[in-house]
């Protein structure tokens, strides 16, 4: 057994710029390159893999979103069904029509010119136990047409 005051103290590092052992064992303060990157995280090679960023798209699957933020319609196309720019014409080639509120309410009285709606009300609301003797005649009216059907 070698009882030499070296073995006892053990083995230190060699001083940075000695040549002995300049290789892959630590950093030394230089700049060595990209290529030369170390990376000191243990991966697990039983974890799943993960991908991240945009992956590649399927190459038989061609999917097209068009976003259309101010719909132009084509004035001749929307009134006649024609337009001489054919499919190089920049407006948009739709003839549906879709109607304000105020212009459905113009229709209705028009349609129904002014006048209400004539029928009786097969149903009521519940609650509302407040009869007059007009009521209560209608209720039999409606009775006589239910089993009637």
């Amino acid at each position: 057994e070698d009882l030499s005051a070296k073995n006892l103290l053990g083995s230190t590092r060699s001083k940075p710029g000695s040549s002995s052992n300049n290789g892959p064992s630590g950093p030394d303060g230089t700049y060595k390159g990209a290529a030369n990157y170390q990376s000191f995280i243990q991966k697990n090679p039983d974890a799943p893999s993960k991908q991240f960023g945009p992956i590649k798209a399927p190459t038989n699957v061609r999917t097209i979103t068009v976003m259309d933020y101010a719909p132009d319609v084509c004035k001749d196309w929307k009134q006649t069904g024609f337009c001489g720019f054919g499919d190089s014409c920049k407006f948009l080639h739709a003839r549906e029509d879709y109607k304000q509120g105020w212009e459905l309410d113009r229709d209705w009285e028009i349609g129904t010119n002014g006048k209400p709606l004539s029928g009786k009300v097969m149903s009521s609301r519940k609650g509302g136990n407040n009869k007059t003797e007009n009521e209560e005649d209608d209720e039999d009216d409606e009775d006589e047409l239910l089993e009637s059907i």
